[in-house]
């Protein structure tokens, strides 16, 4: 079982956990006290009871939002579906990567004879520039 260090505190708030945690009753006691040794355990409990509090919502909408209440209810539904998967697929015990790397993008073909720029505006082509 991982102890629960203020560094990893820190990472599962900035990293796991939406935003707007703490406005949903998941400040630093509350993640202390549902914390069972995974991060992965954690976040899909934070999830779970997201998808319990927006149960009861009716489709009208947001007060001070833009996104019908009922969207927000599936997107914490979806996110329970995804940490219910990852849970399936590796466990617990796995601690997800936030990693995100870019390759590098290259021509398929060598441009040995790249486009011509025109000397004078009216050197190439049908259109006259003005």
């Amino acid at each position: 079982m991982v102890a629960l260090t203020p560094e990893l505190l820190d990472t599962i708030k900035a990293n796991w956990l939406p935003g707007e945690a703490a406005d949903n009753g998941w400040d630093d006691s509350k993640i202390t006290d549902n914390w069972s040794g995974s991060v992965v355990t954690l976040v899909r409990s934070y999830w779970y009871d997201r998808v319990q509090q927006t149960a009861g919502y009716l489709d009208v909408p947001d007060p001070g939002g833009t996104l019908p209440v009922t969207q927000i209810h599936r997107q914490a539904k979806e996110m329970l579906d995804y940490w219910d998967a990852w849970i399936f697929k590796f466990g617990v015990n796995v601690m997800p990567s936030r990693s995100v790397t870019f390759g590098k993008i290259r021509r398929r073909y060598q441009n040995n004879n790249p486009y011509p720029v025109p000397l004078a505006p009216n050197s190439f082509g049908p259109y006259k520039y003005s």
